[in-house]
């Protein structure tokens, strides 16, 4: 590994990108592995090549290895994770190779896959807005990971922080998905949207309500074949139940 990050710093750009492919590839291999690459120091010579390469295949390799050295439970510590976070933020805007991109999302999906100070260190990236927007993007290899890290900031999150998606408009894309016939998005969509619902928030509901999303988590009950998606409506469902106002289901009709 020693030599690995030594050859990082190569003026050859295809020795510097198989050393970072061969770190990636260590760090990939469990938590020990990752562990031992990222006692190497090896964090910010990966962060000063994307700020300084813009080889696309470099840059691809280098946000793989990235996410690699995020992955695995036990979580790394934040202080390891907390540098990258603007860079990753940056590059899902950024980034112009799909799959650069995609591994940017995964890296933030799992550093925000943890306690609710992972999640803030998530949101204080600036990483909120961006991931908005790519639920809507064309690829499901993007979409995927923005909405479990969504997903991961609404269950992890406390209400402030789940607020900073609602300001960002996330029930417009989350709405749309109910929709979706790939059922990961499907089922994703109505965990999220749930858990929205959950608790005292009758101003999130009403949004639903007003956007047709409820009456829509009612036709995935009673019409999805598949019993963990229908689930996850039920539970929606269930929760706006609880959490609406009684004027609210008297002005829907439940």
């Amino acid at each position: 590994v020693e030599l690995l990050v030594h050859l990082l710093s190569s003026q050859e750009r295809a020795i510097c990108e198989l050393a970072v492919w061969a770190l990636g590839n260590i760090a990939g291999d469990g938590f020990a592995m990752r562990d031992l690459v990222i006692s190497h120091d090896v964090v910010p010579q990966l962060l000063h090549i994307l700020a300084t390469q813009s080889a696309p295949s470099l840059q691809r390799n280098t946000v793989w290895t990235l996410m690699n050295l995020l992955r695995h439970k036990p979580q790394v510590d934040l202080s390891v994770a907390e540098p990258t976070l603007s860079t990753l933020a940056h590059l899902c805007s950024s980034a112009t190779d799909e799959d650069a991109m995609s591994y940017a999302v995964w890296a933030l999906n799992y550093v925000s896959d943890g306690p609710n100070g992972q999640v803030q260190a998530v949101i204080r990236a600036g990483a909120v807005p961006h991931l908005v927007r790519l639920l809507g993007h064309h690829s499901p290899n993007v979409v995927i990971p923005a909405l479990r890290t969504c997903g991961n900031i609404i269950a992890s999150g406390d209400d402030v922080q789940t607020q900073t998606l609602i300001d960002e408009e996330v029930l417009l894309p989350l709405g749309a998905m109910l929709w979706s016939t790939e059922k990961s998005m499907l089922k994703e969509a109505c965990w999220a949207l749930s858990t929205i619902c959950a608790g005292d928030h009758p101003e999130q509901i009403e949004n639903m309500f007003a956007r047709g999303f409820i009456l829509r988590l009612s036709e995935i009950v009673l019409l999805e074949e598949r019993a963990d998606v229908r689930r996850d409506a039920l539970v929606g469902l269930c929760n706006v139940l609880i959490g609406a106002t009684a004027t609210q289901l008297q002005a829907y009709h439940i």
